[in-house]
């Protein structure tokens, strides 16, 4: 993540579908809150499975006014089969014209 300066990683299944998400906040509340050793959990143990996509075809501003609501700041976008195309922050979306 810090490379990229990304705050968050996707995770994938063998197709290429998102089945997960780990973010900044999941590290600093489920790896280090619970000392877990970072280079050892794997990011299943960590990952928010819950996770919303959008789809290429989504209009920006429903997606902006729905990570504001419902507080989250990333969102992976995925093509008609729902493989990974993308991930979009909250930044993103605002440096959006």
């Amino acid at each position: 993540m810090s490379e990229k300066n990304d705050g968050a990683i996707v995770v994938v299944d063998a197709a290429d579908c998102p089945i997960g998400i780990v973010t900044e906040r999941d590290l600093l509340r489920r790896l280090l809150a619970k000392s877990l050793d970072p280079k050892t959990t794997p990011l299943a143990d960590i990952m928010t499975r819950d996770l919303k996509v959008a789809h290429g075809s989504d209009e920006v501003p429903v997606w902006v006014r729905q990570m504001s609501n419902e507080r989250f700041r990333h969102v992976p976008v995925v093509n008609a089969e729902g493989r990974l195309l993308n991930i979009m922050s909250q930044g993103d979306f605002v440096s959006y014209k």
